[in-house]
């Protein structure tokens, strides 16, 4: 496959964006491969040629790979350090509170925001993921607006915010329900025990939607998450 890609990549220099979406393909195998060097030196190489051919919707792609590529490595102050340029390159310097930035943008402040959770500033990622959420508005995009507001739930919680957690949390599930999608319901219902460090404060109700859900479409491990949860639910209510 890499030589096919190598190949094409010599009739598509006159095309920038096909150019960078293969440069993209050979980052993706020889990180597959687990040539991290290699798949760094075709990003880099992506970036500096989208820099000059291109338009900002390309770049916040490949500086949202790069950021990916170091946050595998747990090196978190690189994919910091990444994004934080990319967002200052595609708002042409005015960073968070552009008023035109590229439509992708959410998902540079979103990566963003994921970095400093795991970087335990949670303070900061909720900054990023307000941000973000923000960007996703502007564009409508529901997936986006679920996934930043669990992370917002996830924050907020770490920050002893527990009413707001839930709102965020509440808001997510229903847009994962208005989208159809089983699985990602199952997942958001479940975070709220990740947020409460193994003690599950879904009511009941939730927790067996979350079971059926995972039933429906075969996710095992979500049916067993479920089941602790009834347990710790049934173990909650014996003592009191």
């Amino acid at each position: 496959a890499r030589g096919v890609l190598v190949e094409a990549r010599d009739y598509a220099r006159e095309i920038p964006e096909l150019e960078m979406q293969l440069l993209r393909s050979l980052s993706n195998i020889a990180s597959s491969e687990n040539k991290r060097e290699q798949a760094e030196r075709y990003l880099r190489t992506a970036i500096g040629e989208a820099m000059k051919k291109v338009g900002p919707e390309i770049l916040c792609d490949l500086y949202i790979d790069i950021a990916t590529l170091k946050i595998e490595e747990k090196n978190f102050d690189v994919a910091l350090a990444e994004l934080e340029e990319g967002i200052s390159i595609v708002t042409l310097g005015e960073g968070l509170d552009s008023d035109n930035p590229p439509k992708l943008f959410w998902k540079m402040c979103f990566k963003l925001a994921q970095v400093y959770k795991e970087k335990n500033m949670p303070r900061k990622s909720k900054r990023l993921a307000r941000a973000a959420l923000k960007h996703a508005k502007k564009e409508n995009d529901l997936l986006g607006m679920a996934r930043i507001q669990s992370l917002l739930s996830y924050v907020c919680d770490l920050l002893g915010d527990k009413q707001q957690a839930t709102v965020y949390q509440n808001h997510a599930v229903k847009l994962m329900r208005n989208l159809g999608d089983r699985r990602g319901t199952a997942e958001m219902l479940l975070s709220n025990i990740k947020i409460s460090k193994g003690v599950a404060r879904l009511e009941p109700s939730s927790i067996r939607e979350a079971r059926l859900l995972a039933e429906e479409v075969g996710w095992e491990d979500g049916v067993r998450r479920a089941k602790r949860a009834s347990g710790t639910q049934i173990g909650k209510h014996k003592d009191k």
